[in-house]
């Protein structure tokens, strides 16, 4: 399959994939923002988000992301 058919294929199927797929637990945050030592505001760079699953919790605590996806 080309990459196209790929992404092409997820967008079809990304609301069942974000609604079936459990979230990232609210402890697992806290451990990425300690170990790395982020601060609000920071810039974060996430390659592949998806459905942003694990992009919304550091946007709603003050990050500034971007997002890159195929």
């Amino acid at each position: 399959m080309s990459k196209q058919g790929i992404s092409s294929n997820f967008g079809r199927v990304a609301a069942l994939y974000d609604k079936a797929r459990p979230k990232y637990p609210e402890e697992l945050i806290e451990k990425i923002i300690a170990y790395s030592g982020l601060v609000k505001n920071n810039k974060i760079l996430e390659i592949g988000l998806g459905t942003g699953q694990i992009s919304l919790p550091f946007l709603e605590l003050g990050f500034d992301l971007l997002g890159l996806e195929l």
